[in-house]
């Protein structure tokens, strides 16, 4: 994920192939989120990427203290992008990435900040 990226950069980053070969990408060569301030927000999520959860059970055995650690991998398979506007003055955009990590789905949120005044 890139937060506060320019257009400049996201052609730079789009021109890649191996970018383009291995990562679905949000803005997919346009400055769709780039608002009225010069800048926007831009996620790659890594095609054929896996995560790896770990978690700790209590063990079934006669010490309640001990632990069971298990790990498993999980694919990461991109659902989606969805892209918002938000309600201010600077022309403020929102990404959400639909991921399904596993059974599960998980939404991954970035937007761009509002430029501070140097004053």
């Amino acid at each position: 994920m890139v937060q506060e990226i320019t257009p400049n950069h996201i052609q730079i980053l789009t021109r890649v192939r191996w970018i383009r070969d291995e990562y679905d990408i949000s803005e997919a060569g346009e400055s769709n989120t780039i608002g009225s301030f010069g800048y926007g927000c831009f996620i790659m999520v890594k095609r054929n990427a896996h995560v790896a959860v770990h978690s700790k059970m209590p063990s079934s055995g006669d010490d309640d203290d001990s632990t069971a650690s298990t790990s498993h991998r999980h694919p990461v398979e991109l659902l989606g992008f969805r892209m918002y506007s938000l309600p201010t003055n600077l022309g403020r955009k929102m990404i959400l990435a639909d991921l399904k990590i596993g059974p599960h789905n998980v939404p991954i949120l970035l937007h761009t900040r509002a430029r501070q005044s140097l004053k």
